[in-house]
């Protein structure tokens, strides 16, 4: 059996006649292999941005201390295998073969079943990586939900150890609701009755809802900005430094540590994540570990050295240098806001910026493109499309582009776009491609592939 073959092959977004949103299809599916979930350590990320990131600086600092971490996130970049880790390693196509053809048999008995019926993709592809963990054993699994989170698949966890909320803005609008305060009742669905929550959302009415539903089943809530503060020393490219402090003089452990090493002297923390948005995503982590010391032990040198080492592809991720290649999967306003805000230290005037972007159709295509008329930097806007099915048509986006009076050009695909901006671009240029993860991975394939070199031969 193709693995990818028949995962790609189910439905993506319920969109079967008769489909209804919910948790049952996940539930009956883990439940014929007796509920794997319920036998793992869960932290559950949920939020507009920062999931990944946040996720990946837990990953790296709970493998530096030790545990045997089990990550699932989505989408992939590249390969599919890359949403299910365990250990920093992805799931090999023979185990992925080996459980879609164990799963396979318990579809085809829901879909017999009418008032269950056969899972999603999504749904299908988070109960594999449940299982998957459960027979690997793992210490720790860090879940990002794909959706929302009330009616997420992720949501089938019933005792997290930690419930997650990087951040809220508008995202997902005709699936989750148009105000923020709807997006937050989805999200905060996360929290589960008794069980803790950590949260870096800033949004007032996003943060009422959760400190409301935090309440109403009885969760200790972390908000980070009201337990700590942070200070960054350095930013560029290369990476950021910054100091943390505990406010209304609590007792943070980990500085309380840090004390004992080195006097009274501050602790500086080093990320290689460039764009300053980042910072938050480690202070987040950070919170998380701080909150779960007594479970999971992790000291002041593990966290370092895991900040440190902490990676995510396509984020602010430098693809090549002469000209400087940036590629960053910004899909929604406030993930192009953060963008723009990172870009703003390499602006000069003789710098060009070429921005290359394709936008999924479902997404705020104006908005996102309203942001990208920042400042004064020379640039211009390089429209063109992924080869998703969601894609946004080039025209599309070129209409708001044309309406905001930004300079642009279009191209069919990310070949030709690419191809055209490298024989443009000068070694002192700047070229950022972003509007979709889907934009950044195709990119990203084609840098590798020498498409530089071949565009300047």
């Amino acid at each position: 059996m193709d693995p990818y073959k028949y995962i790609n092959s189910l439905s993506r977004f319920g969109t079967d006649a008769g489909f209804k949103p919910g948790l049952d299809r996940i539930n009956a599916l883990l439940g014929s292999f007796n509920h794997p979930e319920d036998r793992l350590k869960v932290i559950h990320v949920a939020g507009t941005n920062g999931k990944g990131s946040t996720i990946a600086f837990l990953k790296s600092i709970y493998t530096e201390a030790g545990y045997r971490v089990g990550v699932y996130t989505s989408p992939h970049l590249i390969h599919f295998n890359e949403r299910i880790e365990v250990g920093n390693r992805a799931i090999s196509t023979a185990e992925l073969t080996d459980l879609v053809s164990e799963l396979v048999p318990r579809v085809e008995d829901l879909k017999k079943d009418p008032e269950v019926g056969g899972p999603t993709y999504f749904e299908f592809v988070t109960a594999l990586a449940l299982l998957y963990f459960a027979r690997k054993d793992v210490d720790l699994v860090l879940l990002e939900v794909g959706l929302g989170g009330r009616l997420d698949a992720t949501n089938v966890i019933k005792e997290p150890l930690v419930s997650v909320i990087t951040s809220i803005s508008l995202d997902h609008t005709s699936i989750l609701g148009n105000d923020v305060k709807s997006i937050a009742r989805e999200k905060s669905g996360i929290i589960k009755r008794d069980c803790p929550v950590v949260t870096g959302v800033r949004n007032k009415e996003a943060l009422r809802v959760i400190e409301e539903t935090a309440k109403l089943k009885n969760s200790p809530l972390k908000i980070i900005d009201k337990e700590y503060s942070y200070n960054i020393i350095e930013s560029s490219l290369e990476g950021q430094s910054f100091t943390v402090f505990r406010l209304n003089n609590g007792d943070y452990s980990l500085e309380k540590e840090a004390e004992s090493i080195n006097g009274t002297e501050k602790i500086e923390y080093f990320i290689k994540l460039p764009g300053v948005y980042q910072v938050r995503n480690a202070l987040l982590a950070m919170a998380v570990v701080d909150y779960l010391q007594e479970q999971y032990p992790v000291n002041l040198v593990q966290i370092k050295k895991g900040l440190a080492s902490a990676f995510i592809p396509g984020r602010m991720e430098v693809l090549a240098r002469s000209p400087l290649i940036i590629a960053d999967g910004a899909h929604n306003v406030e993930g192009v806001k953060k963008l723009v805000n990172s870009l703003g230290p390499l602006i000069n005037e003789d710098r060009q910026f070429y921005i290359i972007v394709g936008i999924l159709g479902d997404k705020d295509v104006e908005g996102m493109i309203e942001m990208l008329d920042f400042g004064k930097a020379k640039k211009e806007l390089i429209i063109t499309r992924n080869t998703n099915s969601r894609s946004c048509s080039p025209e599309v986006i070129g209409q708001y582009a044309q309406r905001r009076g930004i300079k642009y050009r279009v191209y069919p695909d990310l070949k030709t776009s690419l191809t055209g901006v490298l024989n443009d671009a000068r070694p002192e240029d700047v070229i950022c491609v972003t509007g979709s993860l889907y934009t950044v991975s195709e990119a990203k394939i084609l840098v590798q592939s020498g498409i530089k070199h071949n565009s300047q031969s």
